[in-house]
């Protein structure tokens, strides 16, 4: 089965960043699992921000150690849109290269989500795939947590991307 790649987006002082869950689609059922399981009984989603330090070690070091998820993260400075913007090239480059079955990002307004259909049709295009992605609300789809931890854990500093590095497999800073 294909790969799933979920991303998730953060903004750390000038540099923008948008980091991506990527797993087998066959191991979909164990990484949903693996994340509904790692939620407080009150929570419907786990988002990084709102945890404590130790709980984001917890959970780093859950999803870090259970080896069924990698991390491809793309950092870009400043300014915002022109960032992110770049940041989703190289993304839908890597998910077209790796012929991945399906691309999950977390909904924001519309035009954004307008924004990101412009970007990605073209590149999957181009590699000649087929690539289904959709939009999807925070909590509804557990791939997303882990892309907000992965974003949020690369844009905390040194120490925090050293718990994730085993996980990542593309992390280029792009522009400059």
């Amino acid at each position: 089965m294909s790969l799933v790649v979920a991303v998730d987006e953060s903004l750390r002082g000038k540099t923008y960043i948008v980091a991506a869950a990527v797993y087998e689609g066959a191991s979909r059922r164990e990484v949903d699992a693996m994340v509904r399981a790692s939620r407080r009984a009150e929570q419907t989603r786990i988002h990084f921000k709102a945890e404590s330090d130790s709980r984001r070690r917890h959970l780093l070091s859950r999803w870090r150690e259970s080896c069924l998820v990698r991390a491809w993260i793309y950092s870009a400075p400043m300014p915002g849109q022109r960032a992110r913007d770049t940041c989703m090239e190289a993304l839908a480059e890597s998910v077209g290269k790796a012929e991945a079955g399906r691309l999950v990002i977390e909904l924001g307004d519309p035009v954004r989500n307008q924004r990101d259909v412009r970007i990605i049709q073209p590149r999957f295009h181009a590699a000649g795939v087929h690539v289904a992605y959709s939009h999807e609300s925070p909590g509804s789809f557990p791939g997303l947590e882990i892309a907000d931890g992965l974003a949020w854990a690369y844009g905390a500093g040194t120490g925090w991307r050293r718990m994730i590095w085993p996980m990542v497999e593309i992390a280029p800073e792009i522009g400059g």
